[in-house]
């Protein structure tokens, strides 16, 4: 996993409001890292409420995962496509942007429910119509990156 992570100061994950991962970053995450993730959320008080985000910090790190990890609940499991795809999308541009705040530049993104939508939620998250600013007010780009693999992706990839 180290290798995937090297240069990424910055990630995502998707997490059920019950505590656990969304099932493309349980497969990429530890079952140490995932229980403390699961631990540290039940001392944070999380609802489990769409969108919901606490930044981590140092978890994971030896285990190559970044140190800022911004986990987003992304309520409870749900199976249709159209609930899948807008709880990834709002998921993905809450965690970029509480990672961008913290001065991540280069973020990999739990692919969550659904990779279009957190490709699409992540990209507009970021969006910032600051194209009339002098140079020295813009902020800094943001890179992202998908992280795992969804099964529920019926033909929308990261790309499209």
């Amino acid at each position: 996993m180290s290798n995937k992570l090297a240069n990424f100061d910055g990630l995502v994950l998707g997490v059920y409001k019950d505590g656990s991962l969304s099932e493309s970053a349980s497969k990429e995450v530890s079952n140490n890292v995932q229980q403390t993730i699961k631990q540290q959320l039940q001392c944070a008080g999380v609802k489990g409420k769409l969108g919901e985000v606490r930044v981590l910090y140092g978890i994971g790190r030896e285990e190559g995962l970044p140190s800022k990890i911004a986990v987003v609940n992304l309520g409870p499991k749900s199976e249709s496509l159209k609930e899948s795809l807008n709880k990834a999308r709002v998921a993905a541009a809450a965690g970029v942007r509480s990672l961008r705040d913290q001065g991540a530049k280069n973020i990999a993104i739990d692919v969550m429910t659904n990779e279009h939508g957190a490709s699409e939620g992540a990209t507009l998250g970021l969006f910032k119509p600051d194209n009339l600013k002098s140079i020295q007010n813009k902020k800094e780009s943001v890179k992202i990156s998908p992280f795992g693999s969804s099964s529920s992706a019926q033909g929308f990839t990261w790309e499209t």
